[in-house]
């Protein structure tokens, strides 16, 4: 299986590797011969059940990602769409993985064996809209007793709606 994460969570978006921490994306798969070429040939007759994992962690406020456990899709010219993915953590190198769980019925020798899995290549995640700021004392943590008239150091992080530092 060829795996990709798309830009949108609709069928119509384009393969990225460029992910947006409070957006939802789609997953591409590509049913492929033994030597990673995508093939035409494969249209399931019944549907078929896929089952997703991925290394993408929780985000700074505890935020989970939103990988479907399963997912049942048709394939038409080699070709199923899976949507409902989230990655709320900024990183690098997430992947999918998609797991053939019930072929269904393809008719062809193209049929992706029960069992058979793809990951996709691994994507950054970006920060995305921004939720707030964070004012705290020079360095972090909370800001203490401070004297009248006296100026002192603060920072302010600005976050987005999981947590995680805009940069």
């Amino acid at each position: 299986l060829i795996v990709e994460t798309l830009d949108t969570n609709t069928s119509g978006g384009v393969p990225t590797s460029l992910l947006v921490a409070t957006s939802s994306f789609a997953v591409r798969i590509t049913v492929g011969d033994d030597y990673g070429n995508a093939t035409t040939t494969f249209n399931s007759t019944n549907q078929t059940d896929l089952l997703f994992t991925s290394n993408a962690g929780n985000s700074p406020n505890g935020t989970a990602p939103t990988v479907p456990a399963s997912s049942v899709v048709t394939f038409a010219n080699s070709v199923a769409v899976a949507t409902g993915f989230n990655f709320p953590n900024v990183a690098t190198g997430r992947t999918i993985t998609a797991t053939v769980a019930n072929a269904g019925a393809g008719g062809n020798d193209a049929s992706p064996v029960n069992g058979v899995t793809g990951t996709s290549a691994g994507a950054t995640v970006q920060p995305g809209l921004l939720g707030d700021f964070v004012v705290e004392k020079n360095g972090g943590g909370a800001i203490g007793s401070v004297q009248a008239n006296t100026p002192f150091l603060i920072q302010v992080t600005a976050r987005d709606l999981f947590g995680n530092p805009m940069t």
